[in-house]
């Protein structure tokens, strides 16, 4: 009896170990186990990190805004990939198609992967034209998550190269984390700093820890039954070429909800507020008029997600926020949006619908 226990669960410990084998040599970024805690960082992919994307200010950010700047313009928008507009081509960003109706060119200064504490970073240190007097803060709801995290590995599992600063509300103040990051040399010493970046990050103990596979493999397995078993059948369909967006449908979900749960949390919700005080701060020394824009991700559409809804309707004044949730028909949710492959983000449609709910907003025709 003992013998033919330790034969399955033998038989069972080698069918994970190559299954977990298999699936990360296929670069499945959600298989982590407890190699990924202080994950390999080559010269090669450092050097091409540095060149290209990195910002001891920001974390990472472009070298220039996506759209072509005039000095004429009137407005300007901040914000993560939905205001980037990632997979759309320039002439079909919600800013130029805008600006087609309007007249009106909008800056796109977005940045993909930012949350409101990188976006108020970068309206800070960018040097606007003159003629700017609106801004445009847009954001997706899982914005709070990227506020909570100097490195979004341990969150956005093997997105290793997000390093950034943060913001942290101690005795009344709202405190900035710089970069732990500082430059290309950094990297040398970079295990140093991520045990001590360990001790600090909530998603190391909250996420990582929680669904990362170690031995044994089969109680690792069992003890997120329902979401490692969706994990594994859902990357054999993408990798099968069966179906390539079950994987990205199933974590995005799961990230959505689980950032909406943290907006009940207090501090969180302190935290927020008080990056949004410093955005209207800014605003005033500029005298610019600030708009924010909540981007749903389609399944904030469809699921019960209401936590960041009824927190920013508290925080902002109904003039200054463009809740998309309120204006977008749920009958037509999925022709807003593109494949789940491509991170759900706006289509061409979704991005025109965009640029009407604001000029209905902005009241510009």
């Amino acid at each position: 009896m003992i013998t033919n226990f330790f034969l399955i669960f033998f038989f069972l410990e080698i069918s994970f170990f190559i299954t977990i084998l298999v699936l990360k040599s296929k670069k499945i970024p959600w298989i982590i186990t407890l190699k990924d805690k202080t994950p390999l960082f080559s010269k090669a992919r450092i050097d091409e990190f540095i060149k290209k994307k990195f910002s001891y200010d920001l974390g990472w950010d472009w070298k220039k805004p996506r759209s072509k700047i005039t000095n004429k313009e009137k407005l300007a928008s901040f914000g993560d990939s939905f205001v980037y507009c990632r997979y759309s081509s320039k002439n079909k960003t919600w800013q130029n198609i805008f600006k087609k109706k309007t007249k009106l060119s909008i800056i796109n200064y977005g940045v993909g992967n930012y949350g409101l504490d990188q976006i108020l970073l970068k309206y800070e240190k960018t040097k606007l034209p003159k003629s700017v007097k609106n801004i445009i803060i847009g954001f997706v709801p899982e914005t709070l998550s990227r506020c909570l995290s100097s490195w979004r590995h341990y969150y956005e599992f093997n997105n290793i190269f997000a390093f950034k600063p943060r913001f942290k509300f101690k005795r009344g103040n709202l405190l900035k984390i710089s970069n732990p990051i500082k430059s290309a040399n950094s990297f040398s010493r970079i295990n140093s700093t991520i045990a001590s970046l360990q001790k600090d990050e909530f998603f190391f103990k909250e996420k990582f820890m929680k669904y990362c596979l170690s031995f044994p493999f089969s109680f690792s397995f069992i003890k997120n039954f329902n979401y490692n078993f969706c994990l594994f059948f859902y990357s054999f369909l993408y990798l099968l070429k069966i179906d390539k967006n079950k994987i990205f449908d199933f974590i995005i979900s799961k990230n959505c909800s689980f950032t909406d749960n943290l907006y009940k949390k207090n501090e969180n919700k302190i935290l927020i507020k008080n990056i949004v005080k410093e955005f209207y701060k800014i605003a005033k020394r500029r005298n610019h008029k600030i708009q924010f824009m909540i981007f749903p991700q389609k399944f904030d559409l469809v699921s019960n997600n209401d936590n960041y809804e009824i927190f920013f309707k508290k925080i902002l004044k109904k003039k200054d926020l463009l809740n998309l949730k309120e204006k977008i028909d749920l009958k037509n949710y999925r022709m807003m949006y593109l494949e789940s492959q491509f991170g759900a983000h706006l289509s061409y449609y979704g991005n025109k619908k965009v640029s009407e709910f604001l000029m209905e907003k902005l009241n510009v025709r």
